[in-house]
């Protein structure tokens, strides 16, 4: 019985298809990719490039051991990035945001002279929020521990801001933080009360000195109910410590009782 005779398979001629489609995939991947790359804000990527420097020259095993006498560097530390630099952007009414930035400059170079006089570069920082602009005092580098008493050596540093903010029409709220270890003494039974008076004394001194307006300011004790570090490090009971003089935006403002 004669086999049927098989008949050859024919060649598929259309694998060239499954390259050009990979061909295809991977070159739109790199399309979107130099896009991507193309729609970088250059100014945002600065500031987070500082952003990395900041943290890593001041925090960890690896910090500096000395504090750093160039200009440069010390500002650096003076301005760090904000963590809601995009909420702020995004909710700050229009001109705000760049009025803040030029408030910002203009008391930082200020102050620098002074800073790096006194040689504590972290006493000052600034934080551009949804809020507006925080000048943030840090408590260590203008009170004794446990007292409201504003240290004269930072005074000259003081007065420079307080110079910088009196021409502003901005409302400044004034805010008294502590960390979470208790205190308890005569005058201050509890943080709330040493926050409430640390913040009072630089009203007092805003308003007897330059004559601040009494109806821009108020003044704020939060205790250590708003930390912005972990309070279970000395390094963040540091950051705790504070004072922070808030140059308020037009919205936060609408918050305020009328005059």
């Amino acid at each position: 019985m004669a086999r049927k005779k098989r008949h050859a398979d024919h060649e598929n001629l259309e694998r060239w298809l499954i390259s050009y489609a990979d061909f295809i995939t991977l070159l739109f991947a790199l399309f979107v990719v130099l896009y991507g790359i193309s729609e970088v804000d250059a100014q945002k990527l600065k500031k987070v490039s500082n952003s990395f420097q900041f943290a890593f020259s001041l925090s960890g095993t690896g910090g500096v051991e000395q504090i750093p006498m160039l200009e440069t560097q010390i500002k650096e530390r003076m301005l760090p990035v904000p963590v809601k630099s995009l909420e702020a952007i995004t909710q700050l009414y229009p001109g705000e945001l760049e009025k803040f930035e030029e408030v910002r400059n203009d008391i930082g170079d200020a102050i620098i002279n002074d800073i790096i006089n006194t040689k504590m570069p972290e006493s000052v920082v600034f934080d551009l929020t949804e809020r507006g602009l925080v000048i943030r005092l840090q408590a260590a580098n203008f009170f004794a521990p446990g007292s409201a008493e504003i240290m004269p050596e930072v005074l000259p540093i003081l007065d420079k801001v307080a110079k910088k903010l009196k021409v502003l029409k901005s409302h400044i709220r004034i805010e008294g933080h502590t960390d979470s270890i208790p205190i308890s003494t005569l005058y201050f039974p509890s943080n709330w009360d040493l926050s409430a008076a640390r913040a009072s004394n630089i009203v007092k001194y805003l308003i007897n000195k330059f004559q601040f307006p009494p109806e821009r300011i108020t003044v704020a004790a939060y205790g250590d109910s708003r930390p912005i570090a972990e309070n279970e490090t000395e390094t963040g009971r540091a950051k705790n410590r504070r004072i922070d003089i808030v140059v308020m935006s037009i919205r936060e403002v609408g918050y305020e009782p009328l005059i």
